[in-house]
């Protein structure tokens, strides 16, 4: 039995006239946080019934350590001898100086007699003698410690062999795992929704029709994951359908028909790139698998994530901040603001959900893979995360796996992305760019969605 498998720090073996006194020794143990047998308390529902006795006997090899308590009226009786002897017999002679025999003297028991009460019996030789009951206390409790610090250090090793070995098995299937559900079944095809953007002909308001085109980040972000089927899934096809504007809505049309979207998901893998300011599929999608209304920014979240940004925007899943508050991801967990995360300097967030697809069919299996970027620079975080296979990107994607191991789906992650700013555009066009080096991208909390 290794030392953090006992049950007891020590072992109390007393003559019954000495009860009271050895109780109050038991309760100064316990109160120093150590874990004292006593058999009076400790099989208190035991006392005066059968096999009291064996129960007495099994606790002792369960003990690190014994004490016989000593005092002038009571003698050494032949039941201490017994449990000694007992002791002594359940560790090899190689662990004895382990587990220490400490005779614990009554405060009015010199030292000169308490050697006179030791010498009455073989079986109390070579014992402990502590100076008095505080000194006893202080030798129990560094065995406890050391007894601690080896466990801790046992457990790291064990520890770190585990993340050894689910290091190894990632480093050999990588992205597999996380891929695998949205390719099958095998040759389906996956669907990717991304969002429209209106035309300079079109810019009154959005969703009033009209031409529309994907951006930059959605774009890079689409061509990461249909290029990472290509190479590793290629039974499956991937689409990427149409891009669609954000339909109109505000505070006087919140009555919204959805069902032209979510039949658009029905039994299919899909992965939607944007967020719910931007896509009806994340915010019909994320809506459905809380089991909230849509478009409602006063509705309250028990679990999730808010993007936060200036502006007034009519989904369920972003907080209105003025210009002078910082924008970001606010996760809610329990119904409560748990953390907050600021998109400012050279830092933007986005959140990852994955789940089953809510509008597949009872009993059909299909996954569905959210991308809401705060902005597109932490879109493209994302599937850089997911599909590319330098160091940088499969050290995040690692602690993703980790998450999703341990938690399963349905799942919200917020991920961190470091990025800095090229100059020479003369102000045209995007000028951020993912830094490529290590904790450039990183996870940060992850969640549970429950409806």
């Amino acid at each position: 039995m290794t030392e953090s498998n006992f049950l007891y720090d020590i072992f109390f073996s007393f003559n019954s006239k000495d009860e009271d006194k050895v109780r109050k020794l038991y309760e100064e143990f316990r109160a120093a946080g150590l874990r004292p047998f006593f058999a009076p308390v400790s099989l208190s529902e035991r006392v005066g019934k059968d096999k009291w006795e064996e129960a007495i006997l099994e606790a002792i090899p369960r003990s690190c350590h014994l004490a016989v308590y000593c005092s002038k009226d009571a003698a050494i009786s032949d039941w201490i001898k017994r449990e000694v002897r007992a002791f002594r017999n359940s560790f090899p002679d190689s662990q004895q100086d382990d587990h220490r025999i400490l005779a614990i003297a009554d405060p009015d028991l010199t030292q000169t007699e308490l050697i006179k009460v030791l010498s009455t019996s073989d079986v109390l030789k070579n014992v402990l003698r502590p100076r008095d009951v505080s000194h006893a206390l202080q030798i129990m409790t560094e065995s406890r410690i050391t007894q601690l610090s080896n466990a801790l250090g046992t457990s790291e090793e064990r520890l770190s062999q585990t993340k050894d070995l689910a290091r190894q098995s990632f480093d050999y299937y990588r992205h597999t795992r996380f891929w695998k559900p949205f390719s099958e079944p095998s040759g389906q095809d996956l669907h990717i929704f991304t969002c429209g953007r209106d035309t300079a002909q079109d810019i009154t308001q959005r969703g009033v029709g009209g031409r529309t085109s994907i951006d930059k980040w959605d774009y890079q972000a689409a061509v990461d994951i249909t290029h990472h089927f290509a190479r590793h899934h290629r039974d499956i096809g991937v689409v990427i359908e149409q891009p669609v504007s954000k339909a109109r809505i505000d505070a006087a049309t919140r009555a919204f028909d959805t069902a032209e979207f979510s039949q658009k998901l029905i039994n299919r893998n899909c992965i939607i790139i944007g967020s719910p300011d931007v896509s009806d599929f994340a915010e019909i999608t994320l809506a459905r698998l809380l089991g909230i209304p849509p478009y409602s920014p006063g509705a309250q979240l028990t679990a999730g994530v808010r993007i936060r940004k200036a502006g007034q925007r009519f989904s369920t899943f972003y907080e209105q901040c003025s210009d002078q508050e910082p924008e970001g991801v606010r996760v809610i967990r329990d119904g409560k603001s748990e953390d907050f995360f600021p998109s400012e300097g050279n830092l933007d967030h986005g959140v990852m959900i994955l789940a089953d697809n809510p509008f597949s069919e009872s009993g059909r299996k299909h996954k569905i893979l959210i991308l809401a970027g705060h902005s597109g620079v932490s879109t493209r975080a994302m599937s850089l995360l997911l599909t590319h296979e330098e160091p940088w990107c499969l050290d995040a994607f690692y602690d993703l796996d980790q998450e999703i191991a341990v938690m399963g789906s349905p799942l919200a992650v917020v991920i961190e992305v470091n990025y800095k700013r090229l100059f020479g555009h003369d102000g045209i066009g995007d000028e951020r760019e993912i830094n490529a080096e290590p904790k450039s991208i990183r996870v940060r909390t992850a969640l549970p969605l429950k409806a």
